[in-house]
């Protein structure tokens, strides 16, 4: 969505007459092509703010203001910031096993029984071993050497990371990972803190939203974005904008993750977002009057004109969704929607679940408009992916969807 600014100078456009003088200042400046416009000819546009009101210029062929009227807004308030809580874990569980043979010097070895197990092994470079049968049923052993517990401090060196295990007579070094389990009746009546985050919510104020449109039935296609229309809304010669709509605010509560221990158990942290959903589009005209409303959460991307009719068409988490506008009934109905096969890239404000809906999907990548990696996300359980972008600033991403390191899809997407 295009949120104008004044900034400095250099945001603005200035038009400077033949003696020099400056004539015009704008925040920004369009050119709307002439198949919509009333009259017939391109027009060029340009846009102000001062104190909270946003303003459009109608300009003419000498760039001077032909016509000027105010344009509605629309804020979105958001706030994101961290909660932590301490809480005592009702155990453990095991995510996932990893066995390699273990070759100190490059050569297999082999055994039989624990204590050829522990014979060899005594031989190679280790000692003070003990004997146990793990999880899996295997014969097992650990040395204080190379033995990492998981919680120590909490679980008194129960959950063994690393140990040996017999497997077909050959001796493996094992690799145990695990997760903490938490009672939910815990999690839910935890007193959270506030940990950081913004003092204050953030207010993003948007106007006049820029789309494309192709005209198929003249075979005219406006390359360039266009923010105001005068003749594609409407059959009258005022001029008209699309501009979000946002719902009441809403509180969305990450996953909580374990980021330290103290004597009462593990600390957890978890993000809050407040904000505000978007609930749809609506249509204005110069005079502030709504034309026409969209109940539509996704992009607005384009406009059609084919075979007389017009459509807008939006996408929807994954859905390419297509509207029939009528410009006399200044009526819009859904007419195609098409799932898309690919995974779906959901925004839930500075969060981004991938749900793989069955793909070949294993990470997920965020990557900037300057081609940079930013943040990234490993699928656990093979359904979804989350990347958590609460530190990044505002601005399109794409995030590239990989299965094996190789790319298998990529979606735009927007932080506000």
């Amino acid at each position: 969505m295009k949120t104008f600014f004044i900034t400095a100078a250099l945001s603005a456009f200035s038009f400077i007459s033949a003696n020099g003088q400056e004539v015009a200042r704008f925040s920004d400046f369009s050119i709307v092509p002439s198949t919509l416009t009333s009259n017939g000819k391109a027009t060029a546009v340009g846009f102000n703010e001062k104190e909270g009101i946003y303003t459009a210029n109608i300009l003419d062929d000498n760039l001077k203001t032909l016509k000027q009227f105010n344009l509605k807004t629309e804020s979105r308030v958001s706030r994101y910031y961290s909660e932590i809580t301490t809480v005592m874990p009702s155990g453990v569980e095991i995510v996932s096993y990893s066995a390699y043979e273990f070759k100190p010097d490059g050569e297999t070895l082999t055994a039989t029984d624990l204590n050829s197990m522990i014979q060899t092994l005594s031989n190679s470079i280790y000692e003070e071993f003990h004997g146990f049968t793990d999880s899996k049923g295997r014969i097992s052993c650990w040395t204080s050497d190379i033995a990492s517990f998981y919680y120590p401090r909490l679980f008194d060196e129960k959950y063994l990371g690393r140990y040996f295990a017999i497997i077909d007579g050959v001796i493996n070094v094992i690799y145990v990972d695990y997760n903490l389990t938490f009672n939910q009746s815990d999690i839910d009546n935890a007193q959270w803190e506030y940990l950081d985050g913004d003092e204050a919510p953030d207010t993003y104020t948007e106007t006049a939203e820029r789309f494309e449109v192709y005209d198929y039935d003249t075979n005219i296609y406006c390359d360039a974005t266009v923010p105001l229309t005068q003749t594609l809304f409407n059959d009258d010669d005022k001029w008209e904008y699309v501009l979000p709509q946002y719902g009441q605010m809403e509180k969305t509560i990450s996953d909580y993750e374990p980021c330290g221990e103290n004597d009462n158990g593990v600390e957890l942290r978890r993000t809050i977002e407040e904000s505000q959903p978007q609930t749809g589009w609506a249509i204005y005209n110069e005079d502030g009057n709504k034309i026409a409303s969209l109940e539509s959460g996704g992009y607005f991307d384009n406009v059609y004109k084919l075979a007389g009719n017009m459509y807008i068409l939006n996408y929807e988490d994954g859905e390419d969704v297509v509207y029939k506008y009528d410009p006399k009934l200044t009526s819009i109905e859904e007419v195609s929607r098409s799932k898309s096969k690919a995974s779906v890239v959901k925004v839930n404000g500075h969060s981004f679940r991938v749900d793989t809906d069955g793909q070949n999907v294993d990470e997920a990548v965020l990557v900037d408009m300057a081609g940079r990696k930013v943040a990234s996300s490993r699928s656990m359980d093979g359904e979804s992916l989350t990347i958590n972008a609460t530190n990044m600033p505002k601005g399109v991403y794409n995030v590239a969807l990989k299965n094996k390191g190789k790319v298998a899809g990529a979606q735009k997407i927007i932080i506000r």
